[in-house]
Order: structure tokens, then C-alpha cells, then sequence
């Protein structure tokens, strides 16, 4: 596909980026020396422009499903476009806000009277402490053993054992976090919320599409000249 580049890790690093020292960019690996970009949570066009600023070798951190795809190196369209359409979609706007602010009040008053009587219940429940358990599992519903599982802020926690389950070893409040953590997949959070019941079960799912890589960058498919990949691929923005 021209004008697409694809995303590759060419030798995938085992480090637990958990452990790293976090950056503006991501976090600092101690035994490489240097910061591995957290593009995980990066849009495709977001990737682009990073890439772009980055003319040395990088270190990066995936999702399997950012490596599997080509991305289309589209050129942004003009400044002036995007001003004019922000103005049309003001003007349309201001049209409709005399009616929106009325409808809003009525709304408004019947959420306030709801919200007062829901509140004293949500008191009681938040004031609880629960017995968290549960089963860990992967996208083909089979159990993950020796899944860790700790309170995030804190020193306590489990593993799951071989058919993926797991009971939380003490008793944990509304608004705290369990970080459910496993080798080659991306970090899950659960927190708890307020129950009737004392003991709340959870399904935790690690799908495939969390699988995370980390290691040095490597880009392809951008031209077929004598040019290194990275002076291709940077050329485009010129």
C-alpha cells in the first residue's frame, strides 16, 4: 500500500514495564538506558506524528493489534478548513440553545429530587467492606493460573490459581483497585463498587488484542528506494 507504513518490534523486550520509571513519554528501562514510548493508548494518527518527531531509534511498547495493521499516511487537511467548519458548527449550535437550557431545567429538577433519595442507600452500601473473588480467564474462555493480583497503593495480594480463580485475601472498600497483572499482556483494573451483597464475583477477561510488545521500532512498507526506511518514511512530511 503506498503511503502506509506497518510497525514492527523486530526483537521483543521481556521487561516488566510495570517496573519502569514512568515518563512524559512513557517510562525509563534502567538496563537499556533509555525511555520506551507508551504507544498503547496512542491514536493512529497520534503514532504518526510521534514517529515523525522521532528521527533516532526508538524503543516502543505495542498492542499486538497496533503491529497487525497498515496505516495510511493521510496529509492533514488545512488550517483554515478546520476554522471554517468549527464556525458552522457554531452558528448551528446557537440556534438551538434557547429550547436545550429549558428542556435542561426540567431535567435538571427531576435529577435532583432522584439523586436525594438514592443517596442515603448509597451511604450504607459505600460504607461496607466486601469479599472480592472471581475467575480470571483468556478470549478463548480458558482459565489463566498465576495471574497477579494486588491492591493497587498497597503490598497485599494473590494469584490465581490453576483454574484461574482467585479470592482476594482481605476485604476491600468502595473505590479501591485490584490491578490484575499477567507476562505479555496489558494491565487490568477492577474497581469495587457498592453492592448489596458482601460478596462480589467477577469475571476478569484478557483478550488477545492486549497483548503487548515492547522493543526497538522498526517501520516498513513506506518506498522501495535506496533511502534507509526511516529517511522514507520521514520524507513524506516534507
Amino acid at each position: 500500500m503506498k503511503n502506509a507504513i506497518k510497525i514492527s518490534i523486530t526483537e521483543p523486550c521481556s521487561k516488566n514495564f510495570n517496573n519502569f520509571k514512568r515518563t512524559h513519554g512513557g517510562g525509563f528501562c534502567s538496563s537499556c538506558k533509555k525511555e520506551v514510548i507508551d504507544f498503547t493508548g496512542m491514536s493512529n494518527a497520534e503514532m504518526i506524528l510521534h514517529l515523525k518527531k522521532k528521527k533516532e531509534d526508538i524503543c516502543g511498547r505495542f498492542t499486538q493489534q497496533q503491529l497487525q495493521q497498515s496505516i495510511s499516511i493521510v496529509p492533514t487537511r488545512s488550517a483554515w478548513l478546520h476554522r471554517a467548519a468549527i464556525f458552522g458548527i457554531s452558528i448551528c449550535t446557537l440556534g438551538t440553545m434557547g429550547t436545550l437550557e429549558a428542556q435542561q431545567t426540567t431535567t435538571k429538577n427531576k435529577e435532583i429530587q432522584t439523586q436525594v433519595s438514592k443517596t442515603t442507600q448509597l451511604e450504607v452500601l459505600a460504607a461496607k467492606n466486601y469479599t472480592i473473588k472471581g475467575t480470571v480467564l483468556d478470549d478463548q474462555s480458558l482459565p489463566l493460573p498465576g495471574v497477579n493480583v494486588v491492591l493497587k497503593g498497597a503490598a497485599i495480594g494473590t494469584q490465581t490459581a490453576l483454574d484461574g480463580s482467585f479470592e482476594f485475601p482481605k476485604k476491600l472498600e468502595v473505590g479501591d483497585i485490584l490491578v490484575f497483572s499477567y507476562i505479555g499482556f496489558e494491565t487490568k483494573e477492577y474497581m469495587v463498587k457498592a453492592s448489596e451483597n458482601e460478596t462480589i464475583n467477577v469475571t476478569i477477561l484478557f483478550e488477545a488484542t492486549d497483548i503487548i510488545l515492547m522493543g526497538d521500532v522498526a517501520i516498513e512498507g513506506v518506498y522501495s528506494s535506496k533511502k534507509n526506511l526511516f529517511q522514507k518514511f520521514f520524507g513524506l512530511f516534507k
